[in-house]
């Protein structure tokens, strides 16, 4: 997969939010926009992240909603609640999985916020 080039860190997460298991992936593709909420008396923005991982890149990986991701190689102890997660380390949230693992250029996607 082209531009596949970045690290993240993975952090599955129990039922009351803390990380119950931490994977580094390297060779994963990170990429962030903006999109705009408008109701009739705002505008909200927010930031929306979509991560490709390459199935080669991965060895019994299996993502799930809810759980949080980090760009880069983060070093979050294992029981970190997901406040601390995304305050202090700028994790985001997977609100989407996608398996992608079929064909060319398998991969996982996953989007977060």
């Amino acid at each position: 997969m082209q531009m596949a080039n970045e690290t993240v860190t993975y952090y599955h997460l129990d039922d009351d939010g803390n990380a119950v298991s931490r994977t580094v992936i390297s060779g994963a593709s990170w990429y962030a926009h903006t999109v705009a909420t408008v109701s009739n008396k705002s505008v909200s923005l927010g930031k929306v992240i979509q991560c490709r991982i390459p199935v080669e890149n991965t060895r019994c990986f299996s993502p799930h909603e809810d759980d949080m991701l980090v760009l880069g190689d983060c070093d979050a102890p294992i029981g970190t609640n997901d406040a601390d997660l995304r305050g202090t380390y700028n994790a985001v949230t997977i609100s989407a999985v996608h398996d992608n693992r079929r064909g060319q250029g398998a991969h996982w996607k996953l989007e977060a916020v």
